[in-house]
Parts: C-alpha cells; sequence; structure tokens
C-alpha cells in the first residue's frame, strides 16, 4: 500500500493568513525596573542605537511574532494538523513572521533607554596634556598647554587666574594676560578653579560629572551612527559638579566645584586652540572589561546627580 503524502498550497494559506493579519501589533515589553547597562551605553555612542540596543528585545519580539502567527494558524479549522505543521516550514510562513516584525508598534527601545540612569562625565582635553600638580611645577606658568587649555575652555581670564594664584601664595611664571572679553562669561568661578588646580596631588584632566539625560542623548539620532555633529548641541546645566580628574590610574583634586552657567558641547568645541584640545563624552560608571576608573570608585559615590547632557532647543525659521 503507498503512504500518501500531505500536500498543502503555501500561497493559498499565505494570503488567507495576511489578510487577518492586524495593522500594528505590540511585540515588546519593557519590565518596571528594566534599564540598559552602562556598556550598552557605550556602545551605542560609539558604534549607535539600532543594533546595539534592539538585540535586546529582538528575542521577545520574535516569540510573540510566532505567538501571533501560530494562533491565526488554529484558526483556519480547513487545515489538518499535519498541514498546520508543514505550514510551519515555509518561506511564507518566515515572510509573515518578517510582517508581523514590521508591523510592532511597541516603543519599547524608546522607553528602556530613556527611564535608565547612567553617570556621565564629559572630559576637556589639553592638546594630550594633562594638569601637573602644584608640588611637582612649584607654580603657575601661564603658558603650559594644560593650564591654558582649562583656561581658554572655561572661559578665564588668565590675568584673574593669576591674581587669585597670589592672593594664595601660589607662585605664577610667564605670561597671564588679561583678555577682559571672557569677563561675565565664565564657566566656573576663579576661586572654584583654584581650589580645584591646589587641591589635586596628581594628574588629571578638568572635567564635568553627572547623569546622561537619557531622551536628550535619544533625539541626537541615535539610530544613526554617531556624528560628532549629533551632540554639538547638549547642555552642561549650570551648577554641574566638577574638578580636575584622573580615570587612567584613578584620583584627582580633593575639592570640587560648579558650573556658573549652561555651556554646550559646541561651545567647549568652538574654544579649543588647536584640534587636539576637545570634549570628550563617556560612561562614567565601572563595568566589565572597562578600562580606567569611575569617579565613583575614586571618591567613593558619584559626585552628582545633576543631568549633565540636556537638549537645548534649537529655533527654526520658517521660510
Amino acid at each position: 500500500m503507498t503512504e500518501k503524502h500531505t500536500v498543502i498550497d503555501e500561497n493559498k494559506i499565505y494570503n488567507e493568513l495576511y489578510s487577518r493579519l492586524d495593522d500594528s501589533y505590540t511585540l515588546t515589553h519593557v519590565g518596571y525596573d528594566d534599564q540598559i547597562q552602562p556598556a550598552t551605553l557605550k556602545k551605542i555612542l560609539k558604534e549607535g542605537l539600532e543594533d546595539n540596543l534592539w538585540e535586546i528585545f529582538s528575542e521577545q519580539a520574535h516569540y510573540y511574532a510566532v505567538q501571533e502567527l501560530n494562533n491565526l494558524l488554529d484558526e483556519l479549522e480547513e487545515l489538518s494538523d499535519d498541514e498546520k505543521e508543514l505550514f510551519k516550514n515555509t518561506d511564507e510562513y518566515d515572510q509573515l513572521i518578517l510582517e508581523i516584525k514590521n508591523r510592532d508598534d511597541s516603543e519599547a527601545e524608546k522607553e528602556i533607554f530613556c527611564r535608565s540612569r547612567i553617570h556621565a562625565r564629559v572630559t576637556l582635553h589639553s592638546n594630550y596634556d594633562a594638569w601637573k600638580p602644584l608640588y611637582a611645577s612649584k607654580g603657575l606658568y601661564g603658558k603650559e598647554d594644560a593650564l591654558e587649555g582649562m583656561m581658554t575652555a572655561l572661559c578665564l581670564n588668565p590675568a584673574k587666574v593669576k591674581k587669585e594664584a597670589i592672593k594664595r601664595g601660589v607662585a605664577c611664571f610667564g605670561s597671564f594676560p588679561n583678555y577682559k572679553n571672557r569677563e561675565g562669561k565664565e564657566i566656573i568661578s576663579y576661586k572654584g578653579f583654584l581650589d580645584c588646580l591646589i587641591e589635586c596631588p596628581n594628574y588629571g584632566l578638568f572635567t564635568f560629572f553627572g547623569l546622561f539625560d537619557m531622551d536628550a542623548l535619544w533625539n541626537t539620532g541615535l539610530y544613526d551612527t554617531p556624528q560628532k555633529e549629533q551632540f554639538d548641541n547638549l547642555v552642561i546645566p549650570a551648577g554641574t559638579t566638577c574638578t580636575i580628574f584622573n580615570s587612567w590610574v584613578g584620583g584627582g583634586s580633593c575639592d570640587f566645584t560648579e558650573t556658573l552657567r549652561d555651556v554646550t558641547i559646541k561651545e567647549l568645541k568652538r574654544k579649543a586652540r588647536t584640534q587636539y584640545d576637545k570634549p570628550s563624552i563617556y560612561v562614567d560608571e565601572k563595568f566589565k572589561d572597562a578600562n580606567g576608573y569611575s569617579s565613583g570608585e575614586v571618591y567613593g559615590g558619584f559626585l552628582s546627580s545633576k543631568e549633565i547632557l540636556k537638549a537645548k532647543k534649537i529655533r527654526v525659521k520658517l521660510l
């Protein structure tokens, strides 16, 4: 007796199931305490959002898409169980799974990204030179790359820095020009600046600390590979904690100050003296395989819970 083989019409089944698809589906869900991990954000800042964040939800989305399609398949009473199982092994079945995924209207990626609270730091580089502690230099040198770079980036008048230093008994050497056009635009106070310089026992770079404003980062267009310009209009707000910090070996100033006004990444870039002077954005948390130290490890607790990067509203001129 010849064994009878089950034959199905894949296109007919496909068309029937396609006609029963909903206009949209909710395939991904975020738990009440779910957050992205610091290491993931580090990859996102470097490589872009889509692949690095979607992988968190891809397995969940596939599971629910299969579940939705199998429920529809079970509704086709004219098909036997064998016919349904055969259809699950066809290209048409896979195409329907993909179509359901394409109709996913959930915003789990945005939700988990924007609810996360991850510490940040923005570091000022001065031609690759770091601030050298006072005990090693025996005073301030006006044309030292690190000091000159910090004064320029922080919009400080060198003449006033010298005046504050002399008042504290710190020797000053070389030129400290009187740039009066910087007055009233200072990012930190002269007192706070000298506090950080004097209380820094080792090499370091001037650094701002706080929390990433995740909504602001999302709105920079991280679905595309990040370009430097995307972060230009992010803002370090007034009141942000800052000091001289060394992430390479762990260390930094024992004193801190705060920003006097808002400052954008774009402004810090614009004030750069050379192509090597720049602000860099880092994830300020310790995670597996991370290089260097976070401020939390160095100081025994994060310096600031203030959002460090805020979205600056850009005025659009309508033509």
